[in-house]
């Protein structure tokens, strides 16, 4: 890929959003409201495919990092297919399909609502538990700890959450422009085996219009006062319990911001235009700049009409969408293409349909008891550990992505002057070097804890494996095995240290000392 398509490609997915989810009315067809209404839809059946092809130039592998090659390879065409999705509403929803990739597929399924996902997959010993936004999410001491009810203000987003679409959409929507290629038709479109009648919105739009659709829609926003404001107001209610028991708090109340919160409180419209004061003042810099930044990006933008997107929305009579397809293609400009490129073009294509509007009665279960994911076991290492070795998953997460490998590298100082830092490691000795126990132990994955009384650290590994040392003594245990270091563990500044190749190895790494430039990497596959 070339090196400016780097640069760009974040910012030009950014813009598709902009580009196609809102235009001024065309032949008649209110787009915006349409487009508005498409927010609101909760009860639904549907279905879901996204693709995505990379054109690779395996010439332009040749030297190159191994991993990357792989990497590309392996994802040159991706395709996550939902064929079942079911949702009573916006926080209780099914979904099953594949994940389609170079070594085969995965089927899954997901369960959500308002505070947990339950996920599932092929391979998976027991379906994956893992809490959502609220008090599900947070251990109890922490959310005891808060100034404020969590649960209270998980309650109010939840509440709220249609207006806070709304005003987000509306502020989106309203302030769209439209590409110079878009059309409406009266179409009879195939929809889960029925055939329907629908409004067929079709819209194109190429890289050489990306910085001026994005410039207009920006600036559109910027001024659109009443619906940032209508945004703010939304905010405002949601994060009310949580202004009110700050509010409460003895410390707080007694300082300035105590005295300003209390002002908010007493009267909406006065926040929501002090809100609004302060983020005035620095729209009102970005337009001033904006013309000299984006007449800048348009002149060195990388990309012309080889890069371009292509959509058809559908919507029935009520304005609910039925179904969309959509096509994304990134290529090098014209005559800007080279050999050397590793790709040559990136295409990105998506395709929905709906059904069952507002009939939907019950969705999908997942039978099991879950393995749970939580503060305590949230490691690549622990949800390997809930994975058949055999399936297609565990050698997908565990080979190619590689998730649960782990390096860092330390720098030892230019002269060997013993300690320095609680993070700089040093030479002790007759060459051993030492480096900062809890540190290196958990970015290897372990748990660390430390007995001040007996001045000992304990290392647990995920697999089992634990290991104490003690300040002072060269005799270390290992699962309760003693073993010999070739240095005592010092204790300096609250922080311990050790023989870097003990703990390593202890823990399945590997070390690798470079005297050039006196580092040492740490590396566990």
């Amino acid at each position: 890929m070339p090196k400016s398509w780097k640069v760009w490609l974040s910012g030009v997915l950014a813009l598709l959003l902009v580009v196609l989810t809102g235009c001024e009315a065309v032949n008649g067809f209110d787009v915006n409201k349409a487009l508005t209404a498409s927010t609101k839809m909760q009860n639904y059946e549907g279905s879901f495919k996204m693709s995505l092809k990379l054109d690779v130039n395996e010439k332009a592998f040749d030297g190159a990092d191994e991993q990357a090659e792989k990497m590309l390879k392996l994802f040159q065409s991706v395709t996550f297919n939902v064929t079942s999705m079911k949702a009573l509403d916006r926080q209780n929803a099914s979904l099953k399909g594949t994940l389609e990739f170079g070594k085969g597929s995965i089927p899954f399924e997901a369960v959500t609502n308002s505070e947990k996902l339950l996920f599932t997959a092929e391979g998976m010993k027991k379906p994956i538990e893992v809490p959502l936004f609220g008090l599900s999410g947070i251990p109890a001491e922490q959310a005891a700890a808060m100034p404020f009810d969590i649960k209270a203000l998980q309650e109010a987003a939840l509440k709220h959450t249609d207006e806070y679409i709304a005003a987000v959409s509306g502020l989106f929507v309203e302030n769209l422009p439209n590409p110079n290629v878009i059309s409406v038709e009266k179409v009879s479109e195939q929809v889960h085996g029925e055939t329907v009648s629908l409004h067929k919105l079709h819209a194109e739009v190429y890289g050489t219009e990306f910085v001026k659709l994005g410039k207009e829609f920006i600036v559109s926003v910027l001024k659109d006062e009443e619906g940032i404001k209508e945004l703010l107001s939304v905010l405002y209610d949601m994060m009310l319990p949580m202004l009110n028991d700050l509010a409460k708090n003895e410390e707080i109340a007694q300082s300035e911001a105590g005295a300003m919160l209390s002002t908010v409180l007493a009267d909406k419209t006065l926040a929501i235009d002090l809100a609004y004061t302060q983020i005035k003042m620095l729209t009102d810099q970005l337009l001033v700049d904006i013309d000299a930044k984006l007449a800048e990006a348009e002149e060195n933008f990388p990309l012309d009409e080889n890069t371009y997107i292509k959509s058809n929305m559908y919507f029935d009579e009520d304005m609910n969408p039925r179904k969309s397809n959509f096509e994304f293609v990134m290529k090098p400009k014209k005559g800007e293409a080279k050999e050397s490129d590793d790709l040559r073009s990136i295409t990105l294509t998506m395709e929905d349909e709906y059904w069952n509007l507002g009939k939907v009665t019950a969705i999908d279960t997942i039978e099991g008891e879950p393995y749970t994911i939580d503060e305590e076991n949230a490691t690549p290492e622990h949800f390997l550990e809930n994975i058949d070795k055999k399936s297609l998953l565990y050698d997908f997460l565990k080979n190619d992505l590689k998730i649960t490998k782990r390096s860092l590298t330390l720098m030892l100082d230019e002269e060997d002057t013993g300690y320095t830092s609680p993070f700089t490691p040093y030479i002790k000795g007759q060459g051993t070097t030492m480096v900062p126990t809890r540190m290196i132990s958990e970015r290897l994955g372990a748990k660390v804890t430390w007995d001040g009384v007996k001045q000992q650290v304990t290392v647990k590994d995920f697999n089992g494996t634990t290991i104490e040392l003690v300040v002072g003594s060269k005799t270390a245990t290992v699962n309760g095995n003693a073993v010999e270091l070739p240095e005592a563990p010092d204790n300096y500044e609250g922080t311990t240290f050790v023989p870097v190749a003990f703990i390593a190895d202890v823990l399945g790494a590997e070390v690798n000392w470079t005297p050039e430039t006196r580092t040492v990497e740490i590396t566990k596959e």
